[in-house]
C-alpha cells in the first residue's frame, strides 16, 4: 500500500502529478503514514517541476531519531533530489525535484550504493585505511 498517495486520494485530493505521487509516497514511508505530516492536504501535489512541503520537526538525526538517514535513503531509492531549508526556529521546508540516474550533475541522482562508493573513495573507513 502506498502510505502517501493513497491517503491523499482518500482525502479526495486527486490532482497528483507523477512527482507529487512519488513525494507523497516517500513522505508516507518517512513518517509512517502521510497523515502524521501536519498540513499535507495543503501541499500543491500537482506541480510537475517541484514539490515543496513544510515540516515542523525539531530534530533531524542519523541514528536514534533517524529521520535524516531515512530521508536520504528514500530519496536515493526514488531518484529524488531533496533539500532542507530553515523556515523558522522549529520548521523546515523540504523541496523535492525529480532526477534521473544518468546525465549531467544537475540531472542525475545516484543510487545510495553509488553515492557511498563515491564517498568512500575520498573518506575510507579508518580501520580499512590502516590495514
Amino acid at each position: 500500500m502506498k502510505t502517501g498517495s493513497d491517503w491523499l486520494r482518500g482525502c479526495r485530493i486527486t490532482n497528483l502529478s507523477p512527482l507529487g505521487e512519488q513525494v507523497a509516497d516517500l513522505l508516507g514511508d518517512l513518517f509512517v503514514g502521510l497523515y502524521h505530516l501536519e498540513g499535507a492536504e495543503k501541499v500543491d501535489w500537482s506541480n510537475t517541476h517541484h514539490i515543496e512541503v513544510r515540516v515542523a520537526y525539531k530534530e533531524w538525526a542519523t541514528v536514534d531519531s533517524n529521520l535524516l538517514t531515512k530521508l536520504v535513503f528514500l530519496a536515493h531509492d526514488r531518484c529524488l533530489r531533496v533539500s532542507i531549508s530553515p523556515r523558522s526556529a522549529h520548521a523546515q521546508t523540504l523541496l523535492f525535484h525529480q532526477r534521473q540516474r544518468d546525465g549531467s550533475n544537475w540531472e542525475r541522482h545516484p543510487t545510495i550504493e553509488q553515492a557511498l562508493a563515491h564517498y568512500r573513495e575520498f573518506y575510507p573507513i579508518e580501520s580499512e585505511a590502516t590495514q
